[in-house]
C-alpha cells in the first residue's frame, strides 16, 4: 500500500494504491464516510487493463479506480488474493452513482474478469448531451468533457497509457494519470448530477 498527494489546477487529491484484499474494507468504509448525511452519492469510476500487444485473449483488469470528493483509491485487483466482499457489496448498492466515460465497457468487462457487479452506472457524455441540450456531447472524450463541464484543462498522455498497468509497482505517473480519471469523472458527474 502507497499514498500519495495528486494536485489537478490547486486542488489535492490523496491516492492510495492497495493490492492486498485484506486493507480494502477500510479504504471501502472512508469512501462511505464521505456519503455521510448526503442524498446524492456519486462515485468516480475508472478501469485499465494492460495493452493487447498481439491477438487472443484479452487481459484481464489491471487496476479499478475509485474516487469522491478529493480521496482516491486505486486497487490492483490483479494481485487480491481473494475478492472482497464490502467492494462487492459497494460497486453493487443501488443508492451509489458511479460515473466515468466509456463506463459501460468498462462494468462488462469488470464482471467478466471478476464477477464484480457495478449495479447503478452513468456515463458522462450522455449525461452531458442530456444537460445541456447538445448530442455532441455524447463522443467527447474525457478530456473534453472536463474543460467543457468544470472548467478542468488535464492532460492524458499516451505514453502512460501504454505502460504496463500489471505492474505490481505502480510508476509515480501511472498513480497521477489513474487518479486524475477518477477525480475528474467525480467532478464531472456531480456537477451534471445536480441538475436532475
Amino acid at each position: 500500500m502507497t499514498t500519495t498527494r495528486v494536485t489537478i489546477q490547486g486542488v489535492t487529491i490523496t491516492t492510495t494504491v492497495a493490492n492486498h484484499t485484506s486493507l480494502v474494507d477500510n479504504y471501502i468504509s472512508e469512501l462511505k464516510s464521505f456519503f455521510n448525511f448526503k442524498s446524492m452519492k456519486v462515485v468516480g469510476f475508472d478501469v485499465v487493463w494492460k495493452a493487447n500487444t498481439s491477438g487472443g485473449i484479452t487481459n484481464k483488469v489491471a487496476i479499478l479506480q475509485l474516487c469522491v470528493e478529493s480521496r482516491c483509491y486505486i486497487f490492483q485487483l490483479l494481485y487480491f488474493d481473494r475478492m472482497s466482499q464490502s467492494l462487492k457489496s459497494f460497486l453493487a448498492d443501488p443508492k451509489i452513482t458511479f460515473v466515468g466515460v466509456g463506463i459501460g465497457g468498462d462494468v462488462r468487462k469488470l464482471e467478466r474478469d471478476y464477477g464484480l457487479e457495478c449495479r447503478k452506472y452513468v456515463e458522462l457524455g450522455k449525461l452531458a448531451a442530456s444537460v445541456y441540450g447538445n448530442p455532441c456531447l455524447i463522443g467527447y472524450s474525457l478530456v473534453d468533457l472536463a474543460r467543457e463541464v468544470v472548467g478542468l484543462d488535464i492532460v492524458k498522455p499516451s505514453t502512460v497509457t501504454q505502460r504496463n498497468w500489471n505492474e505490481r509497482l505502480l510508476t509515480e505517473e501511472q498513480v497521477k494519470y489513474a487518479t486524475i480519471d477518477a477525480y475528474v469523472s467525480f467532478r464531472i458527474g456531480k456537477r451534471l448530477l445536480t441538475w436532475f
